[in-house]
């Protein structure tokens, strides 16, 4: 199984992210049986989130992730992969959820 994943941090306060959030993304592919797919990932802070969503979705607010499909999932014939699009995460607001979910079950 071949796939494609990339995560890019664009603060780099997320660099740290990076390799976990890889793993589980080629692990995710792996469990839904997907091959030769590609995606790209981007860890964003609330700023550049409440502007994609105002800009893309209409909502000026932030929020925990959007997602974005390549046009016609876009082939790469050099490498075999077919895109299949971005995942833009909002880190600060996902470990805000996380904790109060957290919360909420102990």
């Amino acid at each position: 199984m071949s796939n494609a994943v990339s995560v890019l941090s664009l603060d780099k306060r997320f660099v740290k992210h990076k390799k976990h959030l890889r793993k589980e993304a080629i692990n995710v592919l792996g469990f839904l049986k997907k091959d030769n797919i590609g995606v790209d990932i981007y860890l964003i802070g609330n700023v550049r989130m409440r502007y994609l969503n105002k800009k893309y979705i209409g909502k000026d607010k932030p929020t925990n992730v959007l997602a974005f499909p390549s046009p016609q999932n876009f082939p790469d014939p050099s490498l075999n992969i077919q895109s299949i699009g971005e995942v833009y995460l909002n880190i600060p607001y996902i470990k805000r959820d996380h904790e109060k979910i957290g919360r909420a079950h102990v």
